[in-house]
């Protein structure tokens, strides 16, 4: 199935300098930019949950279950 989204020309052409090459489809364009964000928002996840168990290790909270 193939759908059909408007545009600004504003984005179309932000989406043109995003090409890797010049035939290259919007949906290769816009799919190239979900992978990044989606590979963004895994390293922002990974980010907090180390900043949490240091921050569990300088409280010295870590491992201790009561």
């Amino acid at each position: 199935m193939v759908t059909i989204i408007e545009l600004p020309n504003k984005t179309k052409l932000k989406l043109d300098k995003l090409k890797v090459f010049p035939r290259e489809s919007y949906d290769d364009v816009v799919n190239r930019l979900i992978n990044v964000a989606q590979d963004d928002e895994e390293i922002l996840s990974k980010k907090k949950t180390i900043r949490d168990l240091e921050k569990s290790l300088d409280e010295g909270s870590f491992g201790n279950r009561k």
